[in-house]
């Protein structure tokens, strides 16, 4: 069977989401690994998503440790 026919024939579904994972982080997976060029993210909105989401993590982090700090003082 040629190489085409078998990437034609399978199945587009991304590996199951593992528990670890978040639901809007599995759909950015699913997005990067779209078959099709058309449907995959684009590199500066994948770079504006990720960096949203750096700071969106880096700025929870803070407020944890200001929780904290706030518990324990």
């Amino acid at each position: 069977m040629c190489f085409i026919k078998v990437l034609q024939e399978v199945n587009e579904e991304v590996l199951p989401q593992e528990l670890s994972i978040d639901d809007d982080e599995y759909k950015l997976i699913e997005q990067c690994l779209k078959r099709r060029r058309d449907e995959r993210i684009r590199f500066r909105d994948l770079k504006e998503e990720l960096e949203e989401r750096r700071l969106k993590i880096k700025s929870g982090a803070a407020i944890n440790v200001f929780q904290h700090r706030a518990i324990f003082s």
